[in-house]
């Protein structure tokens, strides 16, 4: 009998990280068109926001502590939590601007 293959923590976040690409890519074409639905770039931009906010967390949480334990490595570690602050603030910034808005797309 064979079973399917169990993904990893690795595998995880490799998809986590595909699927937000993906997201990145529709929202461009969405914001591209002509006449698009404001509403819609809204809604798509929460869901990105959510979905890097969670994913974030995952990383900080779990991923993150298992990373620093095992490679010793503080510098890349800290890096990333710098990353993940500036992500944070940037969330926090799109959530407050409502499509039309000048730095909405940027």
């Amino acid at each position: 009998m064979a079973t399917a293959k169990q993904k990893d923590a690795c595998d995880f976040l490799d998809a986590d990280h595909k699927a937000v690409k993906k997201m990145f890519i529709e929202y461009e074409e969405l914001a591209k068109t002509r006449g698009s639905s404001r509403e819609k770039e809204r809604q798509l931009a929460e869901r990105i926001c959510r979905e890097i906010t969670v994913h974030a967390q995952l990383e900080e949480e779990i991923f993150y502590p298992a990373v620093r334990k095992a490679i010793k490595e503080d510098l890349m570690m800290d890096e990333a939590g710098v990353e993940h602050a500036s992500a944070r603030g940037l969330i926090a910034q799109i959530q407050e601007m409502t499509p039309g808005d000048p730095l909405y797309d940027a």
